[in-house]
């Protein structure tokens, strides 16, 4: 394999570990999918009413056990992982921690908890992604690990819901707010490929919300389109809240409250659900609400409890500590807002649970392009693209800034960039420390920045060229004799200072010489614009 890849230009290389990334991406998904929805799922939604809403605090104890002892401690954070290794990791994957977040994403949504698959799909696919690039580091430039590493994402999306195009532009759209990893559309696009076809190849090419009829395109169903994406954007918004207040919830509150506060939410959510719509309605990622909401004759009262049960459930799960997606769940709460209005307007074609699944999908994960394409991929309606765009676009208006996930940058930067938002820690140099008593002699010896302390604490920076000159005149001369304020040195901030802000401070208005950089009261060096220069060179890279 090494040897056929050294005959291959960059590119090719890198499209072609795309290719087997997907493959593999493939096979993990469908096993995933197999012993998690085919054997633990549908045997938890098989059992009787009251047992059944036992069976998921019983996975939330095992999620829990899985990370704090088999993952040491680890989040139950799935496609957030996915942007962690992309953003802060450079395609880099922590391998270690992969067997407890899968035995948790298993034990969350194999005991019906009310999470997404796409979340541990994500996850393997960029797992995979990053292992390759890892693995074949030798023959691609490191700058392609993140490639690879979008590739598997891709893959991972493209399989567990049949949708390739979905797939490959989630993958692309998520890392960032307003912008994409357009570095990997090709590597993303075979990979997508790649895995829906072995995962169809193993369980049918079926779509996942098949539906059926016309979807003409009038002057009305774009007016409701723009109502209900302002409804889907609102609604999107409290949704984002209500999942990391949930994150925020499962990082501080001790797990035994959070587990069992959890379970008595969900056992309850799961006994009045199944007395209210003969149904076990806010158990799994959504799917079984869509279909209860697609029958004819439902009530809109009804439907508007639904939407909010399934956004309690949702948030409950997470702040118990469960591991899974809010990709379904999310489409689900936009068809059930659409479902309510195409209750109102006796509309029964589908279309506005359609188009308010993709607005709220995109607004709620920042993903518009993604939202629409997988209305139309998993639906079989491209029809219903044009309305869909209309909804997306003003609920990501109504959407403001907030995403369900804060791991989303705003923006692709370059290098440079991307330096510029790094701590000023590698760009500190070394300083001589002395006290007033000391000789100037040995202060001056290196060629560094001397900084007066008075026990041990940060005072000033000294003026060489006034500490030369004191030397010159008397060799025995001591620091109390010349030392007087740098002219050219600023106050002092704090470690985590970003390189940005301290090269404004060494080039903007008023600018000085150098920076020292201080950690209660103890100068742990100065940061000068050679420094930060130094860290703009380009490491060197293997050229493909």
């Amino acid at each position: 394999m090494g040897e056929r890849l050294l005959r291959l230009t960059g590119p090719h290389r890198v499209l072609l570990l795309s290719v087997l990334v997907g493959v593999v991406v493939g096979f993990v998904v469908a096993g995933f999918e197999q012993v998690v929805a085919h054997w633990l799922l549908e045997w938890t939604l098989g059992l009787p009413g009251w047992p059944r809403g036992l069976v998921p605090v019983v996975g939330l104890v095992v999620a829990w056990a899985a990370l704090r002892y088999l993952g040491r401690g680890a989040s139950p954070a799935t496609a957030d992982e996915y942007l962690h290794s992309y953003h802060d990791l450079d395609g880099e994957v922590v391998t270690t921690v992969a067997p407890a977040k899968v035995v948790a994403t298993a034990a969350t949504l194999g005991s019906g908890a009310a999470l997404g698959f796409e979340g541990p799909a994500i996850y393997l696919g960029s797992l995979v992604g990053g292992i390759a690039g890892h693995r074949f580091r030798r023959f691609i430039a490191p700058r392609d690990r993140r490639t690879l590493l979008v590739a598997g994402a891709a893959a991972g999306v493209a399989a567990i819901f049949k949708t390739p195009a979905t797939g490959a532009v989630f993958a692309l759209e998520v890392p960032y707010h307003d912008d994409t990893a357009s570095h990997a559309i090709g590597p993303a696009i075979v990979a997508a490929a790649a895995g829906y076809v072995v995962y169809a190849a193993v369980f049918g090419f079926a779509r996942l919300f098949p539906i059926t009829g016309s979807s003409p395109i009038r002057a009305t169903e774009l007016v409701g389109a723009a109502v209900l994406g302002l409804a889907a954007g609102l609604g999107a918004r409290g949704f984002a809240w209500c999942t990391r207040s949930a994150k925020w919830v499962n990082a501080r509150v001790a797990a035994g409250w959070r587990i069992a506060g959890a379970g008595v939410v969900l056992a309850g959510l799961s006994w009045a659900t199944w007395w209210v719509y003969d149904a076990p309605v806010s158990m799994g990622s959504g799917s079984l609400a869509i279909a209860w909401s697609t029958a004819p004759g439902r009530a809109v009262g009804l439907l508007v409890l639904l939407a909010v049960i399934r956004v309690v459930a949702t948030t409950v799960t997470l702040g118990g500590g469960g591991a899974g997606g809010v990709f379904i769940p999310l489409f689900a709460e936009g068809w059930l807002v659409g479902a309510v209005l195409a209750v109102v307007l006796h509309d029964h074609s589908l279309v506005y649970p359609a188009i308010g699944a993709a607005a709220f999908l995109g607004a709620g994960y920042r993903v518009p392009i993604a939202a629409v394409v997988f209305v139309a991929e998993s639906t079989g309606r491209p029809g219903f693209i044009v309305p869909a765009l209309v909804a997306t676009a003003v609920a990501m208006l109504a959407m403001g800034t907030w995403s369900v996930t804060a791991l989303q940058r705003r923006m692709r930067l370059d290098r440079i960039d991307r330096l510029m938002e790094e701590t000023v820690g590698a760009a500190t140099e070394p300083v001589t420390t002395c006290a007033v008593g000391d000789p100037v002699a040995a202060a001056l010896a290196p060629d560094r920045a001397v900084v007066l302390c008075a026990d041990g604490r940060f005072v000033r920076v000294l003026d060489r060229v006034r500490l030369r000159a004191a030397l010159a005149a008397d060799p025995e001369a001591r620091i109390a004799d010349a030392a007087a304020a740098e002219p050219t040195a600023g106050a002092p901030v704090p470690p985590q200072t970003t390189l940005g802000a301290a090269r404004d401070l060494l080039t903007g208005p008023g600018a000085h010489a150098l920076v020292p950089v201080c950690a209660e009261g103890v100068c742990l060096g100065v940061v000068t614009a050679a420094s930060i220069l130094a860290r703009t060179r380009p490491p060197d890279e293997v050229e493909g």
